[in-house]
């Protein structure tokens, strides 16, 4: 789409809120409308249960404007996304050393190493298949890693990921 925002204040009035991205996002993946790939059909209702879901009024099929992007399966609003990919995924000249190192170093753990590279390949302006032949992961951890990073930097990169429950009883 070339109708992209060119101004901040131009971003934030077209990006408003949740419907407006989800609007966006409707035009660029059906430009000339709905249309199912299953099917073909150019039918189709919004799902008041699945948020930016469409369904196929000819065979079914459930389509989300947000499939097959890293923000299909985000927690993410879609605003911080719009954003995130306004701003061009900035890495500030210290995260970025910080990542290098990490790859460079031979005492690093190799998934801290993946991260690292995911990260500063995204940085240079990779999309998500040359992030993944760069790194050798596949695209789900691509896009966990990058969200990660958003949410909460290097740090949430290199330190504890995983969130253990307790079993009860």
């Amino acid at each position: 789409m070339t109708d992209f925002p060119r101004s901040l204040i131009e971003f934030q009035q077209r990006f408003a809120d949740e419907a407006a991205c989800v609007r966006y996002l409707f035009a660029a993946r059906w430009p000339e409308g709905f249309v199912c790939r299953g099917c073909g059909t150019s039918k189709a209702w919004e799902l008041q249960t699945k948020p930016w879901t469409w369904e196929c009024a000819g065979c079914g099929r459930q389509t989300s404007v947000t499939a097959g992007t890293i923000m299909h399966y985000s927690k993410l609003p879609l605003t911080t996304w719009f954003w995130a990919a306004y701003l061009n995924f900035e890495v500030n000249s210290a995260d970025r050393e910080q990542l290098a190192a990490v790859v460079v170093d031979r005492n690093s753990p190799q998934k801290h190493v993946w991260r690292a590279q995911i990260i500063l390949a995204t940085a240079e302006g990779c999309g998500a298949a040359e992030v993944m032949r760069r790194a050798g992961v596949s695209k789900p951890c691509v896009w966990r890693w990058q969200e990660r990073f958003m949410r909460e930097g290097v740090a949430g990169l290199l330190h504890a990921t995983r969130r253990w429950r307790h079993a009860s009883g």
